[in-house]
Parts: structure tokens; sequence; C-alpha cells
């Protein structure tokens, strides 16, 4: 039984670890706690996972799960590790932060899907990235962001998306959620600054359109920057494109 299951069935049947005998970090494999701690300092999951000999989805799975966040940073904090910043202090965002109205809740929460969608595996900076894009399309303004988002397979986590899709509120879990919700909350704010101008971005090791070529087989990029595991372009020009 591996260390994901036996936390869930202390969990599940109610058992403190405490009085099971056990400890997170007796749980927890060395490898894991060390990949969550490295994307805690701000590498991304697919680094972690290969610097420490692990699948990625492993490190997923520890990231969505509070708890092993928690002792990863309890480790941290013992052996006095610097945690790199990454999301305000919710204590902060309560005192100088006005309460948002039930509409710019609702944009947030579909720029926030987004983002967590197409950058879960990436590093704070990736899903920045990603943002921006999200951001230059709608010209810095959340309702254009999200009538941008809402063109057909502009986005493929939309591309089968209903309309109760666009109110239910749904949320993502764990740090990845965390930073794109931040990141959302930011756009709609104001506060979000776009850390590039591009307009267009992939992953090139999933997909090859062919407005990111200038070639017909598709073996020269255009001209690009790398961001974790896509590129991001300025075309100038997104309307009828995929992405």
């Amino acid at each position: 039984m591996d260390w994901y299951k036996q936390f869930k069935v202390a969990e599940k049947e109610d058992i403190l670890l405490k009085q099971a005998g056990w400890s997170l970090k007796d749980i927890i494999p060395l490898g894991l706690a060390g990949a969550v701690i490295l994307v805690l300092l701000g590498s991304g999951i697919q680094n972690a996972a290969k610097k420490m000999n692990l699948e990625e989805e492993e490190v997923i799975e520890a990231l969505h799960t509070p708890t092993v966040v928690e002792e990863a940073r309890k480790i941290m904090q013992e052996q006095e590790v610097p945690v790199a910043p990454q999301i305000e202090e919710p204590q902060e965002v309560e005192e100088t932060a006005s309460a948002l109205s039930k509409r710019q809740e609702l944009l947030k929460n579909i720029i926030a899907r987004t983002i967590y969608a197409e950058g879960m595996g990436e590093s704070s900076a990736g899903k920045r990235a990603i943002a921006s894009v999200i951001y230059n399309r709608g010209g810095g303004d959340a309702e254009g962001m999200v009538r941008n988002i809402k063109i057909p397979y502009q986005y493929s986590c939309w591309n089968r998306a209903d309309e109760d899709d666009w109110t239910n509120m749904r949320q993502g879990k764990g740090l990845a959620w965390e930073e794109s919700e931040s990141i959302a909350d930011e756009i709609v704010r104001g506060s979000f600054s776009p850390t590039t101008k591009a307009d267009h971005y992939f992953n090139p090791n999933k997909a090859r359109p062919s407005w990111g070529y200038t070639d017909e087989a598709k073996t020269i990029l255009r001209p690009h920057e790398r961001v974790g595991n896509h590129v991001f372009m300025e075309l100038g020009s997104w309307v009828g494109k995929d992405r």
C-alpha cells in the first residue's frame, strides 16, 4: 500500500495519524516530499518530478492533498528554507481589498478556471504567462477576457463547455488552484501586470498549429519565448485561430 492510499485510509476511517502510530514524515517518501518542496520554491511540477525521479501524477496528487503540502511547509520551516513568494497572505487581502461584486466573482472564477486548466503543471511564471495572454486578448478588461474565453476552440479546456459551466462557480484543488485564483483576483481588481505581450501560446509537445510555424512542414517556430512547457507568440490577431 503506497503512502497516498495509507493516508486516505486513515483519513476515511477518521483515525488521527498519531493514534495510528504514523506521522506524515513516515508515510511520505523522501523524494516525494522533496518534489513538493521544490514546487513550493517555485519549480514547475515537471522539473520537480524529473529531479526526484517521480511521475508527474504522483507530484500533482501530493499537491492536491492539503495536509501533505502543510507538512512540506513545516519541513521547510524546520530547515529554515525560505519559501518563494507566490500568493499574498489571505489576511493581507482581507485587510486591503474590498469585496467583489457577484459579477466580478463570476468573471474571476472563469478566468481562474482557465488559468488552472491550461497551466496546472506549470510554475507560477508559467501560469502568469498564460494569464497574460488572456489579459492581452481582452485588452485588460475582465469582461472582454471572458468574452474571448467563451469563443469556441480558443482554449481547449472549454471545448465541451455548456451553459451551466459558465455559471456553476466550480473550483479546482491544491496549490495550482490557489495560484490561479490569486492571479485571477489581481486581474479582476486591476492590479495584474502582464509578463508577456503574447496573444498566442501552445505546447509544442502536444500540438502543432499551422500559425505557430513559418514553414508547411512545421519545423521552424515563429519568433517566440518559452516559459515552461509552452511557447508564447505575439501574432497581433487571434480571431479565427485555434489559440
